[in-house]
């Protein structure tokens, strides 16, 4: 498991930037057909495209490849040729990604839920969209950083090089909410009647945990579907988008997109959704049966201590997770993160750090549940770890073995994110507890 690990956390290090502006070719093992279809079919009225080619490659086996067949992206992607300004040429190599079926799910679902990060920011949503109208195909950059300069445009200091950093940004910033929304059969996408120009939309790879692609809405056609503008498969905002069918990287199935709704003047949250949501969806999907063993997770991360942070950390944890019997997981700090939020098996909760660097744990929390540390200047999740519990003071007990927190002493946040890069203050963790 451990070697396994280490090769999709090596594709992931790539991947998480979430647009590519160079070609590359990387072997990973092969999809199965079956499991892939049969989760598209469930996931939209029609059944997936599919995407393989007709005459799979046979290459020589090492002593522990898989056969591979090659995804030929120019048969994933729905462009015309001028707007194709990524993975032209290039083939990725489909990979079996699930051990089981998924099955969608239906009913209102916080995902996320804690008190707002209070922002002293103030967006203009519509010279956001009007700068990305004007913009769209000037070039300078990939997706997440065109949208990062239309949020600039807008006021706002929110940026990032990943799709997926820029989402959990616009997650902490407090100007608004995160939502889960699901891609028509067609491919398109149906907004929530409240979206409004100004508001990002990302392409969601629901096995990676990753956002593929960054999107500035920009409006509505005239059958409701959304418009948007954006950089690498360039598109002006002049007609309907429409969502990729796989993801680019892995071949996953695309089911849902990412799309968050800044407030606009005296707005509240819709009816139905609590006021402290700041990750909701409607409708998802679970891989039935499975359940969680919170005391075996527990015990594999007691037995085999590993340091806490870093990719180290997220490797630990899926391993106990795995223990705990959560087959799918993709190790990497913040696609661990969004893996768990996408579960359905709890809720995620933010919780502001102590003065002196402890995390008083809510009463809610429990042995086996998982705290993971946030660096507001990256956008990223720098650590993750197995909950131990809470001392007689009511501070965080941990099964990591950084610094001096060795499961018997309250758990040391840092006071600034250990990044050479960022050194930004940290000030409130998450906790994801298990129903």
């Amino acid at each position: 498991m451990k070697k396994h690990y280490a090769i999709i956390a090596l594709a992931l290090a790539v991947s998480l930037t979430g647009c590519r502006e160079n070609n590359a070719d990387r072997t990973l093992g092969a999809l199965n057909e079956h499991n892939a279809e049969s989760f598209a079919q469930q996931i939209s009225p029609e059944p997936a495209e599919s995407t393989e080619s007709e005459e799979p490659v046979d290459p020589a086996k090492g002593e522990d490849s898989e056969p591979i067949t090659p995804v030929h992206i120019e048969d994933i992607h729905d462009w015309d040729e001028n707007n194709r300004l990524y993975n032209i040429d290039g083939v990725y190599d489909n990979v079996e990604r699930y051990e089981s079926e998924f099955e969608t799910v239906g009913g209102l679902k916080v995902l996320w839920s804690g008190n707002h990060a209070a922002s002293s920011q103030k967006y203009d949503p519509n010279a956001a969209a009007e700068f990305a109208k004007a913009h769209w195909n000037d070039d300078l950059d990939v997706c997440a950083p065109f949208v990062s300069r239309c949020l600039k445009a807008g006021g706002l200091s929110i940026g990032s090089h990943s799709s997926t950093l820029l989402s959990m940004q616009l997650l902490n910033s407090g100007l608004g909410f995160g939502q889960f929304v699901k891609v028509n059969g067609d491919r398109t996408v149906t907004l929530p009647d409240y979206a409004a120009p100004g508001d990002v939309v990302q392409v969601y790879c629901p096995y990676e945990g990753t956002m593929n692609h960054s999107l500035l809405f920009v409006g509505n056609d005239e059958d409701g579907n959304m418009r948007v503008c954006c950089h690498n498969l360039a598109n002006s905002g002049k007609y309907a988008f429409k969502v990729d069918r796989r993801c680019y990287d892995c071949s996953t199935p695309i089911a849902q997109v990412f799309f968050y709704h800044f407030y606009g003047e005296n707005e509240t949250l819709p009816d139905g959704i609590p006021q402290d949501a700041i990750l909701f969806e409607d409708s998802g999907y679970v891989i039935p049966n499975e359940t969680y063993d919170r005391e075996k997770a527990a015990k594999y991360a007691r037995e085999n201590p590993y340091d806490g942070l870093g990719q180290l950390g997220a490797e630990h944890l899926w391993a106990a997770l795995f223990e705990g019997g959560i087959k799918e997981g993709y190790p990497i700090q913040t696609a661990t993160f969004m893996q768990l939020v996408k579960s359905r098996l709890g809720t995620m909760y933010s919780v502001d750090i102590n003065p002196d660097q402890t995390i008083t744990l809510p009463k809610y929390v429990q042995e086996g549940d998982v705290c993971l540390l946030y660096c507001p200047g990256e956008g990223m999740i720098y650590s993750s770890f197995i909950i131990k519990g809470a001392d007689d003071k009511g501070r965080m007990l941990a099964y990591s073995h950084d610094k001096v927190n060795d499961g018997t002493m309250p758990f040391l946040v840092e006071s600034v994110c250990p990044s050479v890069v960022c050194e930004g203050n940290i000030t409130r963790a998450m906790i994801y507890h298990f129903d």
